[in-house]
């Protein structure tokens, strides 16, 4: 569901956030049922274009390519011990 003015503020507010998107999929349905009565029908996929089998081939072969860094060069997240005695 696009807004006309955005989310402006949002991430600020955990009340109004909340509520935005409890009410996202009810106003969708709405403005389908409302479009259906007056015959406005509109032809679109109802697949998003993330799930395109192009983009979902890039992302994987993105995180493959993360994947391969990170055991190139190490987990940058791993923790590392230091030892600090002495003998």
């Amino acid at each position: 569901m696009k807004i006309h003015s955005g989310l402006i503020g949002i991430s600020s507010n955990d009340n109004a956030r909340q509520r935005f998107f409890l009410v996202t999929s009810e106003m969708s349905r709405l403005s389908t049922e409302f479009k259906g009565q007056y015959g406005v029908t509109v032809h679109k996929a109802q697949e998003h274009h993330v799930v395109q089998p192009s983009v979902v081939k890039k992302v994987h072969d993105d995180v493959n390519k993360i994947k391969a860094a990170i055991l190139n060069h190490g987990n940058p997240f791993a923790l590392r011990v230091i030892s600090f005695t002495t003998s």
